[in-house]
C-alpha cells in the first residue's frame, strides 16, 4: 500500500515538473537528473503492459528528432492496448507482443476523440 502511495506521489511530482518544463519552453537544464530521475524512474517503470516501450533515455540524435518532427503525442492505457492487441489478434493478424498494439491503440483512441468537420 505504501507503494502504491510512493508511486503515486512520483508521478504527481513529475508531472508537475513535466508543465513547468514545459512552461520554461522544454529547458534541457530543467530536466530530471541524478537522484530525482531515478525515483522518476522507478515510479514508472512496471507500470505498462509495453515494457518494450519503456526506455529511460532517448539519446540525442532521437531526441532532436523528437523535437523537429512530432507534433502530438497519444497516451494510451494497458486497457486500450489489451483491447487493440484482441482486435489485431481477431482480425487474423495476431498475436501481437503489446508495445507492438501500442500503435493501434493509439490511432483508435485519436479516431475516438477527434471531430468531423
Amino acid at each position: 500500500m505504501d507503494a502504491d502511495r510512493d508511486v503515486l506521489i512520483a508521478l504527481g511530482q513529475l508531472r508537475e515538473a513535466a508543465a513547468g518544463w514545459d512552461a520554461l519552453d522544454r529547458d534541457p537544464g530543467a530536466l530530471y537528473r541524478g537522484a530525482r530521475l531515478q525515483v522518476a524512474l522507478d515510479a514508472t517503470a512496471s507500470r505498462s503492459a509495453c515494457d518494450g516501450l519503456r526506455g529511460t533515455q532517448l539519446g540525442d540524435l532521437n531526441w532532436a528528432i523528437v523535437r523537429e518532427h512530432v507534433a502530438n503525442v497519444v497516451a494510451v492505457s494497458d486497457d486500450e492496448v489489451r483491447r487493440a492487441q484482441a482486435l489485431i489478434d481477431a482480425d487474423g493478424q495476431g498475436p501481437v507482443e503489446p508495445s507492438g498494439a501500442a500503435a493501434a491503440a493509439a490511432t483508435a483512441a485519436a479516431a475516438a476523440t477527434s471531430t468531423c468537420a
